[in-house]
């Protein structure tokens, strides 16, 4: 009896999810002013986040 091959626990981040639903990441250099961070957050993305965890699952 031949022995199926193992996957590695690494192998489980080869298949990334969002690119593969056509969605892209960016990112956005930090800002410093007065040697401070500064972020800037849109309101809107904000918003649509709120509402899908409000439907998230909890215990």
């Amino acid at each position: 009896m031949q022995e199926e091959p193992t996957k590695e626990w690494a192998a489980l981040f080869d298949y990334n999810r969002i690119s593969a639903k056509g969605m892209n990441l960016s990112y956005v250099a930090p800002v410093v002013k007065n040697g401070e961070k500064i972020i800037e957050l849109n309101k809107e993305e904000i918003e649509i986040a709120t509402e899908e965890w409000k439907k998230a699952y909890t215990q």
